[in-house]
């Protein structure tokens, strides 16, 4: 089982005014989107040139755009520039992968990187938090980095209205956050619906065709007969009542549960196993 965690959300934000020599907001545009980590002293308008260079930097992306044009990134510049006029935080998320997970799930293939999945993914995981955090009213713009051994993005977060004072987000949003990063990079698809197809094209419907005391050689199992008459016979008098989750099944779900085990002890024995396998290796997941 994997040691390493495939991704990492850091996170931290900033209050403006706090400190009279806090860089700006437009800086930190500037820091995401620089050449390296040494040195952010450039201006935020002269990195068009730089952010062709998909090398060390994708250059910066939001919501609409994956690329940023001059006048687009003068207008970020300026977006950021009077959300902190206005008092706005500035959140800052850094998730950072384990190059060896992005090439198990195909973002990274031969040192080539898959961009536009980072990029829609980290729009996933932006646009759940912001939702999950009632922020309608944020902007923010992200940039892939590989300045370091582990591809990351960079986010930065401000409100154009309606500003919070309140800097700390929820640690469910940033969970959801990276929920959101894993599935939208592994699409386990195919591996889920494996497991949807054994209970309702297997099982379910085995059981919907075939009455409960017959054996494959059309035997009556004494065993399942008696465990199905007792709970047949403290079945609610209220049919509406009659699914497992429902108030009235409460005192009856063990004794469920224990016919279920036996059914599939009987009928899909080797099924199950293969079926509790490829479960074993998605929860791993």
């Amino acid at each position: 089982m994997r040691e390493t965690p495939g991704v990492v959300i850091k996170s931290k934000f900033k209050v403006p005014g706090t400190k009279k020599k806090s860089r700006r907001y437009t800086t930190y545009l500037d820091y995401i989107n620089r050449p390296d980590a040494k040195d952010s002293r450039e201006q935020f308008e002269t990195y068009h040139n730089y952010m062709e260079d998909e090398t060390k930097s994708s250059g910066l992306f939001t919501r609409e755009d994956d690329r940023l044009n001059d006048e687009k990134r003068r207008a970020v510049r300026d977006i950021f520039k009077h959300a902190q006029e206005n008092g706005s935080i500035l959140w800052q998320d850094v998730i950072s992968f384990d190059n060896a997970w992005l090439r198990e799930t195909g973002v990274l293939h031969d040192d080539l990187v898959d961009e536009k999945r980072l990029i829609q993914a980290t729009r996933n995981a932006v646009e759940a938090m912001l939702q999950k955090e009632k922020m309608v009213h944020a902007y923010w713009t992200g940039a892939v980095h590989y300045n370091t051994d582990n591809i990351h993005v960079h986010v930065a977060i401000v409100e154009t209205s309606h500003i919070r004072e309140r800097g700390k987000r929820k640690p469910k949003s940033i969970e959801l956050m990276k929920s959101k990063v894993i599935h939208s990079l592994a699409d386990r698809t195919k591996e889920q619906e494996k497991l949807n197809a054994f209970i309702r094209d297997e099982l379910v419907a085995h059981k919907r065709n075939k009455k409960i005391q017959s054996l494959p050689n059309r035997v009556l199992h004494p065993d399942l007969v008696r465990q199905f008459k007792d709970i047949y016979e403290r079945l609610p008098e209220d049919k509406r009542q009659w699914r497992y989750n429902m108030n009235g099944m409460q005192p009856l779900r063990e004794s469920l549960d224990r016919l279920t085990d036996r059914y599939i002890d009987i009928h899909f024995k080797s099924e199950f196993q293969a079926f509790n396998e490829r479960l074993e290796q998605e929860v791993a997941f």
